[in-house]
């Protein structure tokens, strides 16, 4: 991805390069610098209180104030996208020239939805724009969806108008915005690009797990109606792309492997136009094609694991004699890994009464150890987010503590208000991972 090079060239210039946002993508881009290009940004600028003054892989952590004091000429890198816009904004609101803005997009200021204009979805049922209306989150249910069938040129030629008004209606004529969180003031992009891409399949996601299933039962096992690949492929040749895209792949045992093998052979060809491929996956199969996506630095494997014991993983993925071959395939992954562990995401979703205990848990550290991970998820069952009780916060919070002591810090913690609720007041940065 071109912005890791402008960076990179920059430093190499005696240039001071701040990576704006703390988290998973900045963690990454630290050691991708170092890695492939042997320089180091001046600064990491967060402006969360809990993080000032910490030392990230040695390079300090400091508040957009105080950098901008302590650094000349800053050239800023902005990790990841959720705020990009957002921090553009106010830094040009500050005086900052675009030109010391790495990967600068125009932005403007007005009421829209960053969800809507900047992802999608793409499903065996048709192509989501909002995904409020994808996981069934809005209340109003609204439709911003390209039913199938649907050409990628078609989708190309109407996904400009997105932006008008009339994209913003239900199926019944009603206007959805007024209720919609996620339509509100803020920056966003004068020219709006997709900047993520999901491939989501629930019909098959939803019948890998035991706390899905149980909601799931109705659902038909019905073949793929798309193939991904092919979308991709087409999408990467549109002007509809930004120039740091980031993928999510969603496959499961059940969905064609020469689907997923041929999506990712297509990130290996276009790889200059990602930000980062992230697979999720119960690791039930190998794919080979992962490794040299691993070795470039430009993948992560988020593994869904949810136990600590063969019983209880059998217990919750509903296979036998699995275990170990799961385990072997993350050791593949691993030693192809070009940061050591740091691109293995484990996640583990807490299930009542079948694996919310200590020893399960400690047996998934083990594991993560194992494998030196600098990040693990850690979720809940949203299936009972409606009967918790104190001695579910408490395990969560502990849980919580339990990873941290380990060194490990936490990603993919959001998705339920339960957990949100759980996590709050916590100190999120004790134990920060030095070096």
């Amino acid at each position: 991805m071109r912005y890791r090079e402008t960076a990179a060239d920059l430093i190499k210039n005696g240039k001071n390069v701040a990576l704006y946002c703390d988290g998973m993508y900045g963690d990454t881009n630290i050691l991708y610098l170092d890695k492939f290009f042997g320089v180091h940004p001046s600064v990491v600028i967060d402006n969360d209180p809990r993080k000032k003054g910490k030392i990230l892989f040695g390079i300090p952590i400091m508040p957009y104030a105080e950098a901008k004091k302590q650094f000349d000429d800053i050239y800023y890198y902005i990790q990841g996208n959720t705020y990009q816009y957002a921090i553009i904004g106010d830094l040009l609101g500050d005086g900052i020239d675009a030109s010391h803005i790495i990967n600068y997009v125009p932005v403007e200021k007005r009421r829209g939805c960053l969800i809507d204009e900047t992802s999608i979805g793409i499903s065996n049922t048709g192509c989501n724009i909002c995904y409020e209306t994808g996981f069934n989150y809005n209340k109003n249910n609204t439709s911003l969806k390209f039913p199938l069938p649907l050409t990628v040129e078609d989708f190309c030629k109407k996904f400009p108008k997105f932006r008008e008004q009339d994209a913003f209606i239900q199926q019944d004529g009603t206007d959805c915005r007024n209720d919609c969180p996620m339509y509100k003031e803020g920056y966003y992009a004068v020219k709006p690009k997709i900047r993520m891409i999901g491939d989501y399949n629930s019909d098959y996601c939803a019948l890998s797990c035991m706390y899905c299933f149980l909601q799931e039962l109705g659902m038909n096992d019905k073949p793929r109606e798309i193939q991904f690949h092919e979308w991709l492929s087409m999408l990467l040749q549109s002007d509809c792309i930004s120039d740091a895209l980031v993928l999510h792949l969603c496959p499961t045992e059940k969905i064609v492997d020469g689907d997923i093998d041929r999506t990712l052979e297509i990130c290996k060809e276009h790889i200059d136009a990602f930000e980062t491929i992230q697979l999720f996956s119960c690791c039930y199969a190998y794919r080979k094609g992962l490794e040299p996506l691993l070795e470039m630095g430009m993948a992560k494997s988020i593994w869904s694991l949810d136990a600590g014991t063969e019983a209880t993983y059998e217990r919750i993925k509903r296979k036998t004699g699995i275990f170990k071959t799961v385990l072997d395939n993350v050791e593949n992954y691993y030693s192809h890994d070009a940061f050591g562990g740091a691109s293995i995401v484990p996640k583990y979703s807490i299930m009542k009464g079948i694996n919310d205990n200590e020893q399960d848990f400690e047996g998934f550290l083990d594991i993560c150890r194992r494998f030196h991970v600098m990040y693990c998820g850690i979720q809940w069952d949203y299936a009972d987010n409606d009967n918790e009780s104190k001695e579910d916060y408490d395990i969560v919070r502990k849980f919580y503590r339990m990873i941290r002591s380990s060194g490990i810090k936490t990603t993919y913690t959001s998705g339920s208000t339960f957990l949100s609720k759980a996590l709050e007041g916590l100190v999120f940065y004790e134990n920060l991972v030095e070096g």
